[in-house]
């Protein structure tokens, strides 16, 4: 009778072997731990301890950028020989070119010129409201501005040569006329400010009612930067206000006529307000209040302003000059007969 071969199984690994004979789980080493562990149908499954290195994947190109497409900047219409009518808005726009003077219809009203470049002059002002246009009522400007007159002034500076002026000479009436955040004296690509005067106002009539200056620069000029004039036989101006600009003052070139060299002159211009501003020096000062008529009281306030050069009041009655800081060195400065003013509380640097 053959005997019976009986097995036993392994109680680590599983594996059957025959009874009696010598077994060895079979044990293989981690290549990611070097841990030595048993291998079999029933042994414990192994838990590598080390963290197994991370798997990056592949890089993904990103998609190829489409520049935006360039709009080309528009270029501004170009207006020439401008004589601008009633109910109209200009917007956007170049006015004028060399040689050229703005001007308008008798009887214009209720005009807009919103961010407007004028451009001019050369043997004018390169715009012109009133004197000889006839009445004018209700023109605002705001934004944009002047280019400084594209002419050369004589050494009197007599040419008349400035940006803008303003008169009622030949008009009934020249009637709320508004410049708001409006430049006067951009480059004209060669130079900026004016061979003269930026603004110079001649209320000759006395028909010349509200006109107001509102956060308006003004570049330096070769003379006066803004001079009001009312005549002597017509004393009213109505509603004058000059308020939040930057005056930069004058270029302090040498002329025969000096004394017209302010930064602003007051020639008789009763009731007008100079309030807030930043006021630059020229030769003959930040400002000048000439009364020509001793008249009892100008009603004229110069308030809350920021002035870089000597205020004179001169032959001036009933001017108020309070709240001003004044820089160092500057002063105001009463002379040929001046009387009856208000003066202080100032600081002076």
């Amino acid at each position: 009778m053959t005997p019976r071969i009986r097995y036993v199984t392994c109680t680590k690994c599983g594996v059957r072997y025959r009874y009696g004979t010598r077994h060895v789980c079979k044990t293989i080493v981690c290549p990611q731990c070097g841990v030595k562990y048993i291998v079999g149908p029933t042994a414990p499954k192994h838990v590598c301890a080390v963290t197994p290195p991370p798997v990056t994947p592949p890089p993904v190109e990103p998609p190829p950028v489409t520049p935006p497409p360039v709009t080309p900047t528009p270029t501004p219409t170009t207006i020439h020989n401008l004589k601008f009518i009633s109910n109209q808005t200009y917007r956007d726009v170049l006015i004028g070119g060399p040689g050229e003077q703005v001007r308008h219809i008798n009887g214009a009203h209720d005009v807009l010129f919103e961010n407007a470049i004028l451009i001019g002059g050369g043997s004018t002002d390169v715009m012109t409201l009133g004197d000889g246009c006839g009445s004018l009522t209700n023109v605002t400007f705001r934004g944009g501005g002047c280019q400084c007159n594209l002419g050369t002034e004589n050494a009197a500076r007599s040419l008349g040569l400035n940006n803008i002026g303003i008169s009622d000479d030949d008009a009934s009436n020249v009637k709320n006329l508004v410049f708001d955040h409006f430049t006067f004296g951009m480059s004209n690509g060669v130079r900026s400010g004016c061979p003269r005067m930026n603004v110079e106002v001649l209320n000759r009539g006395g028909n010349l009612e509200k006109l107001h200056f509102l956060d308006c620069l003004f570049e330096q000029m070769d003379e006066t930067t803004l001079d009001i004039e009312t005549d002597a036989a017509h004393p009213t101006l109505l509603d004058i206000l000059i308020q939040g600009c930057i005056l930069k003052g004058g270029v302090w070139p040498l002329s025969p006529e000096p004394r017209w060299q302010q930064t602003i002159c007051l020639e008789l211009a009763p009731g007008a307000r100079i309030l807030n501003n930043d006021i630059g020096n020229s030769r003959w000062g930040a400002i000048e209040v000439y009364d020509r008529t001793s008249a009892a009281n100008s009603g004229i306030q110069i308030i809350g302003n920021h002035i870089r050069g000597n205020v004179y009041l001169t032959g001036a009655h009933g001017v108020t000059v309070t709240g001003n800081t004044f820089a160092a060195g500057c002063k105001i400065i009463e002379q040929d007969g001046a009387s009856g003013n208000t003066i202080g509380p100032n600081t002076y640097l």
